[in-house]
């Protein structure tokens, strides 16, 4: 029994934390449609986009210039890819699919707008820098539409791709 001054332990005080916390998770798998591959198709051709788009304005041994046009033609050219992305998610009107697809489009935003802050090409550590946190954000955009209800699950075609990496 507990005396009026003390606290409860900290696992009682946590527990209902990692219970939302799990149902949360839950709910944001199992919650919303069935599973798209059209979804799916636009979620990892975003992902090329912005990945590609990283990589056109990041170092490389053909030394590569700044230029501050061919930047802002790009980044508007991939937005309207998001934005064309976005409006397909809201046809299907799940709200889970339009978050994701919010999230993807923030990023991608994100890291145009620290680029551009930049006003330089990132060097390659830079680069991979910035990749590791994006690649995780499509691996589970990836993992949100691959378990939805008639959905392959994660697995093969969940697998996030090593391809953006560079060798070290």
């Amino acid at each position: 029994m507990q005396k009026n001054n003390q606290k409860p332990h900290a696992f009682f005080r946590s527990t209902p934390l990692v219970w939302g916390a799990l149902m949360a998770l839950c709910m944001a798998g199992c919650a919303g449609g069935r599973y798209s591959p059209e979804s799916h198709k636009k979620i990892m051709a975003l992902k090329e986009t912005h990945l590609q788009f990283i990589d056109e304005f990041t170092e490389d041994d053909e030394g590569k210039d700044w230029e501050l046009l061919r930047f802002d033609r790009e980044a508007l050219q991939v937005g309207l890819e998001f934005n064309k992305a976005l409006e397909f998610a809201e046809t299907l009107a799940d709200k889970q699919r339009i978050l994701n697809f919010q999230l993807l489009k923030n990023t991608f935003q994100d890291d145009r707008a620290l680029i551009g802050k930049k006003s330089r090409l990132l060097t390659p550590i830079e680069s991979e820098t910035l990749l590791k946190p994006t690649l995780k954000i499509y691996e589970k955009a990836l993992e949100a539409e691959c378990v939805r209800t008639d959905g392959p699950g994660v697995g093969e075609l969940c697998i996030p791709s090593d391809r953006w990496r560079r060798k070290q």
